[in-house]
C-alpha cells in the first residue's frame, strides 16, 4: 500500500469515528494531524534515495589519493637530492649546439647518438661532494660535470644549496672562473678540501707539454666565488 493510500485510509477510518462521537472530535483531530505528519515525513519509495552517494570524510581522500599521488615532503638536506637524476643548466651549449641548454641527466649521464658517430654527445656527472662552503652551518652540494666537444671535453662545476625544501643552484663555474689564463681542459680536477672547492689543472706550455701544474682555490666572497689563492709549480710529466 502507498504512502498516500494509507494516509487515505487512516482519514476514512477516523472520519467514521469522528461521526460517531463529537465528544473526541478535539482528540481525533489532533491525533489525525500527527499520524499525517508523520505519514508525509516519510521519504516515497524509490524517489527519496539520491543515485549518488553522499562522500564522507574517507570516501573524499580516497577521491583525492585516486587523482594524483600527494606532493612528496620538501627535503631538509642537500644530502636527500638524487642528483644522477637531475636537470642541469649546463652551459656546454655555447661552444656546440648540440647540447641543450637544460641537459636532463639520467643514472649520472646523458647521451645524444652512438658513441663513435659523427654527432654523438655524452654529458658525465661525478659523485656529489658536500661541503660547508659559504661559511654557515649548512652544507652545500658540488657536482662536477663534463661534455664531450670533439677533441676535447669541457669541465663546469656546480655549487647548489638549499632553499624552502628545494636545491637551489647557487653558482655554475667554467674553466674562465678557476683559470682565467687558459687551462689544458683534460686535466682539470675540481674538488671539496677541508671545506673548501679547489681546482687543479695544468696551464701554459707550448705544443703537447705543458708549463705549470696550478691549484686554484675558490672562496665565497658573499655573492659568488672566486679565486683567491693560487699555486703554481713548474709542470713535470
Amino acid at each position: 500500500m502507498t504512502t498516500f493510500n494509507i494516509h487515505r485510509h487512516v482519514q476514512q477510518v477516523l472520519g467514521g469515528i469522528r461521526m460517531r462521537s463529537h465528544f473526541v472530535n478535539p482528540i481525533l483531530a489532533a491525533l489525525t494531524a500527527i499520524v499525517s505528519f508523520l505519514l508525509l515525513s516519510e521519504p516515497l519509495s524509490g524517489y527519496a534515495q539520491s543515485s549518488f552517494p553522499v562522500p564522507t570524510s574517507k570516501s573524499s581522500a580516497a577521491g583525492r589519493h585516486a587523482a594524483g599521488s600527494p606532493a612528496p615532503p620538501a627535503a631538509t638536506s642537500i644530502r636527500q637530492i638524487d642528483f644522477h637524476n637531475f636537470r642541469y643548466p649546463s652551459g656546454c651549449s655555447k661552444d656546440d649546439p648540440g647540447y641543450p641548454a637544460i641537459i636532463p641527466v639520467a643514472g649520472g649521464k646523458w647521451e645524444k647518438g652512438k658513441v663513435d658517430d659523427e654527432g654523438y654527445k655524452d654529458y658525465e656527472i661525478g659523485a656529489p661532494q658536500y661541503a660547508r662552503l659559504l661559511g654557515t652551518n649548512d652544507e652545500q652540494a658540488v657536482i662536477v660535470a663534463s661534455c664531450f666537444l670533439g677533441n676535447w671535453s669541457a669541465t663546469e662545476v656546480f655549487v647548489y644549496g638549499m632553499g624552502h625544501g628545494k636545491p637551489v643552484l647557487i653558482q655554475r663555474l667554467a674553466d674562465s672562473d678557476w683559470a682565467p689564463e687558459g687551462c689544458w681542459m683534460e686535466t682539470v680536477k675540481p674538488e671539496v678540501k677541508n671545506n673548501q672547492l679547489v681546482v687543479s689543472f695544468l696551464s701554459g706550455g707550448i705544443h703537447a707539454q705543458a708549463a705549470w701544474s696550478v691549484t686554484a682555490t675558490m672562496k665565497w666572497n658573499g655573492s659568488k666565488f672566486v679565486r683567491t689563492e693560487v699555486v703554481k709549480k713548474p709542470y713535470k710529466p
